[in-house]
């Protein structure tokens, strides 16, 4: 089975500077513009669609889907980062939360989130065909922990940057 694997488009908390995870916050303006312009010249072939159901991706995944049948899933959601949702990014925060030093109140654990994508991952190879091929449109923790579950180097997914894996 193939894996395309898309984060979503630049939202307003992206814009802002402000730590999302499963705060719904929208697409900005910049972000529908990119993924109209993306939507045009995403060539890939696909037999079924996966997103979260959080608006950021929701909305991009129909843009780039141009309105298709797109099934949303609540494992595909960014990790809950509790309390530090709404806050201002910064790289000791992120440092701290994906070394498991300080994990703030609410929030998910890294393991939980790499628990819950497991889980899907192991939905979609129960349900398609080992000739399917799955868009996802995600975050960028579901695709740190889908690093993570393949042993994959680490890499840093831009918005609408197209991640294929095969499994």
């Amino acid at each position: 089975m193939k894996l395309l694997l898309i984060r979503h488009a630049k939202s307003v908390f992206n814009k802002l500077g402000l730590i999302q995870g499963q705060y719904d916050c929208d697409l900005s303006e910049e972000g529908i513009i990119e993924t109209k312009k993306f939507e045009k010249k995403f060539n890939y072939n696909y037999d079924y669609c996966y997103a979260s159901p959080l608006k950021r991706t929701k909305v991009t995944a129909e843009i780039i889907t141009n309105n298709g049948k797109i099934i949303y899933d609540d494992r595909l959601m960014e990790a809950c980062f509790g309390k530090m949702e709404k806050t201002e990014v910064s790289e000791e925060k992120i440092i701290n939360y994906i070394t498991g030093r300080i994990i703030p109140e609410g929030a998910e654990t890294r393991e939980d989130v790499v628990r819950r994508v497991r889980n899907f991952i192991n939905y979609l190879k129960n349900k398609h065909k080992d000739t399917d091929t799955i868009l996802i449109v995600t975050h960028g923790g579901v695709m740190r922990a889908i690093q993570h579950i393949y042993n994959l180097d680490s890499h840093e997914f831009k918005n609408l940057e197209v991640f294929e894996l095969n499994i």
